[in-house]
């Protein structure tokens, strides 16, 4: 629009009629299409501000499900001393198994039956006690990732989304600046 007036001036009461109308009329359809994509930017950052929701919502349950994992780990670690402890006793238990295998056989061999199944009971422990413990870093490391992941994405989005909300109320003044001089240049009287 050009921001220059020019209204031809009639020989009695002012202005040209005409040229007055079609001012207003250019005027009134410039603001209504700065209203318009002020009102596409407006639904754009409240569709952001709902992708947003969604993804603070995800964050939110990738962060429950690193709480239960480590409630895992947590009832795992008493299993470790448990494992700790059967160790010893197997330890402590071998000379004197040696002892019964020399006096006899048959006993000799009930108790290294009972070893070896304790000794595969300890490595069947140890093994899943390192895989679990193995899956659930690697799981937390992923939930960590994701997090922080989503955090920053959230954290732009909701600056860009405040950037957009300024810009768009500084227009907004602008705009209602720009009307009131259009009012108090039409009726100079006020």
């Amino acid at each position: 629009m050009n921001d220059t007036l020019h209204l031809r001036t009639a020989a009695f009461g002012g202005f040209h009629r005409q040229d007055v109308v079609d001012y207003i009329e250019a005027t009134s359809q410039a603001h209504a299409a700065q209203l318009n994509a002020l009102r596409k930017e407006l639904n754009e950052a409240q569709a952001s501000v709902k992708a947003l929701t969604g993804e603070k919502a995800r964050a939110d349950t990738l962060s429950e499900r690193c709480s239960e994992l480590s409630a895992r780990l947590d009832v795992l670690e008493p299993l470790e001393s448990e494992v700790e402890e059967l160790r010893r006793s197997v330890e402590l238990y071998q000379p004197q198994a040696e002892t019964y295998a020399e006096i006899k056989d048959t006993l000799a061999n009930i108790e290294l039956d009972a070893r070896a199944r304790a000794a595969q009971i300890i490595k069947d422990a140890e093994e899943t006690a390192a895989e679990t413990r193995t899956e659930a870093q690697q799981l937390l490391d992923q939930v960590m990732g994701e997090y922080s992941r989503t955090g920053l994405s959230a954290e732009t989005t909701l600056n860009e989304v405040i950037d957009r909300l300024c810009e768009l109320r500084t227009s907004l003044s602008h705009l209602q600046e720009l009307q009131s001089k259009l009012t108090n240049e039409a009726d100079p009287n006020r």
